[in-house]
């Protein structure tokens, strides 16, 4: 089943299988979107992860965003750092 409307890349199904959290394109900058798993509305939850690198856990999503890491919690809505990145990790040399 289509699930997203205009495109998606790099999928996470939350822990209760209800949501599907995904990039909307593959820049080095995009927005992160989520679409109930049976087909509905997209609504969109962070502005900008860099080169669709985010993980979707219980209760946030951690994302990297230049220059670290930070944690956008489900609850408050509200993302914070939780570690800068001095170098690179490999695949992500382009981190500012």
């Amino acid at each position: 089943m289509q699930v997203t409307r205009n495109g998606g890349f790099n999928p996470f199904e939350s822990a209760d299988e209800k949501v599907i959290y995904y990039a909307k394109s593959e820049s080095d900058e995009s927005p992160v979107w989520k679409a109930p798993a049976n087909g509905g509305e997209e609504t969109q939850v962070l502005d900008s992860v860099y080169r669709s690198a985010f993980a979707v856990s219980r209760n946030g999503i951690y994302f990297i965003l230049p220059p670290g890491v930070r944690y956008f919690t489900f609850a408050t809505g509200i993302s914070k750092p939780v570690l800068a990145i001095e170098k690179p990790p490999p695949g992500l040399d382009r981190i500012a």
